[in-house]
């Protein structure tokens, strides 16, 4: 009896697990199909707003990354009285000298070229007016240097570098980076050498070749960036795009200033010239690819004058070339169409000199006479030229009088009589 209803037990839990086990059974091929046919479905319809989502992203990392640069490049000026000079973009996240101006920075014009920096005065102007185009140097932005200099506007060393990890190009002036430039000397802000113009090569800076610097994000394709590691990544090479080999998608091949075979994005990786281009942004591949991020720095309208360093009392005008009033195509370093009216005195260090033949100066101290020769015996002046006296013989030649006895000769009429009286 005992048995009998153990074996029953046993036999209902076998019941139950078959049907249990029954329940429990996997998919089917076809229902796994269909599942994977769904996912698939799910994620290709989120692609297209996941991308957009991540390049939103980076697009606005990027910009605000690179207006805290340009915040940052605009206080160090502020507080040292010039730019810095730009960082090695050679050098590794991990060298210590990352992201550091260089200890070779220029103290003035004559010497070296910063330690892996380039310097140029290719595609510049001559903003001192000294005969030669003005020099840039290129680099990448030394953004522990700002980091550290940095009082009012937060900086940080991340925001050295866009959201495709690399580094932010920085090309500046060099007359305006020299560390001989003092709060108390400041770089005359006058000197920007830099070119920028826009994708149809039309200058955008007013005067045009006048940006202190330009800094560069180079973009998705990152052509021409240094990375993080110190390696230029892309290809930044005319003759290699010339030649037909591989370039950073999407490659893009407008035609710069008329030049055949540069492209739009090597202007401003190029690192052999002065010309950096702003364009648009067109993320369609072709000819008109263009996702750089520029931003430059120029000078403003209202700098023209400035307070003198060795006397509150006196201003001065930080303009290089030439100042007219009432013309605007002054030929002279002053230019006044019109009177100029003094009321006291005018004074000339070097000479009065006649428009029409600028050799032709009158010499100041010549007016008094301490600086003429005498007139020979006999003669008189009548005039000054060539800053020395014009002298003629008093009388004709074979002219003669004479005074009645007892008389002498006291004047001369303007008919050339002689006047004669006696003496007192």
């Amino acid at each position: 009896m005992g048995a009998t209803v153990q074996d029953n037990k046993t036999a209902k839990t076998r019941q139950l697990l078959d049907k249990t086990s029954g329940t429990m059974k996997g998919f089917t091929v076809v229902e796994l199909a269909i599942v994977m046919v769904i996912i698939g479905l799910i994620i290709a319809a989120a692609l297209p707003s996941l991308r957009t989502y991540k390049n939103t992203n980076d697009f606005y990392e990027t910009q605000e990354n690179m207006q805290a640069a340009h915040d940052a490049l605009r206080e160090y000026f502020g507080l040292q009285g010039r730019y810095p000079c730009p960082a090695d973009p050679t050098l590794s996240i991990d060298d210590p000298n990352f992201g550091l101006e260089p200890a070779d920075c220029k103290l003035v014009e004559a010497d070296p070229c910063p330690t892996g920096v380039v310097c140029t005065n290719t595609g510049t102007r001559d903003a001192d007016n000294d005969g030669n185009p003005d020099a840039i140097m290129i680099g990448v932005l030394p953004s522990r240097t700002l980091a550290e200099a940095m009082r009012f506007a937060p900086f940080e060393v991340a925001e050295g570098k866009d959201a495709y990890l690399g580094q932010i190009t920085y090309a500046v002036t060099e007359a305006m980076a020299l560390r001989s430039n003092t709060i108390i000397r400041p770089a005359n802000i006058q000197l920007g050498a830099i070119t920028v113009r826009d994708e149809f090569s039309r200058d955008i800076i007013d005067p045009p070749q006048s940006a202190h610097y330009v800094i560069v994000s180079h973009g998705y394709n990152s052509r021409g960036a240094y990375n993080l590691e110190g390696n230029q990544v892309g290809d930044c090479d005319v003759n290699t795009i010339a030649a037909g080999l591989p370039s950073p998608p999407p490659p893009g091949d407008i035609d710069v200033a008329g030049t055949p075979g540069i492209e739009l994005e090597l202007e401003n990786c190029d690192n052999d010239d002065g010309r950096f281009i702003s364009g648009l942004q067109s993320l369609v591949d072709g000819d008109n690819y263009f996702d750089d991020h520029v931003v430059f720095n120029a000078r403003t309208a209202t700098s023209l004058w400035r307070q003198s360093s060795t006397n509150p009392n006196f201003l001065y005008n930080t303009n290089f070339g030439n100042v007219g009033i009432g013309t605007n195509t002054p030929l002279d370093k002053l230019d006044v169409n019109g009177n100029l009216r003094a009321e006291t005195s005018i004074t000339a260090d070097g000479g009065y000199c006649d428009t029409a033949d600028p050799t032709e100066c009158l010499d100041p101290d010549a007016i008094g006479g301490t600086a003429m020769t005498q007139c020979p015996a006999g003669q008189v002046a009548t005039g000054i030229e060539g800053n020395d006296l014009v002298c003629v013989p008093l009388f004709a030649a074979g002219v003669s009088f004479n005074c009645p006895a007892g008389t002498f000769v006291t004047a001369f009429t303007n008919l050339g009589n002689v006047t004669c009286a006696a003496p007192p």
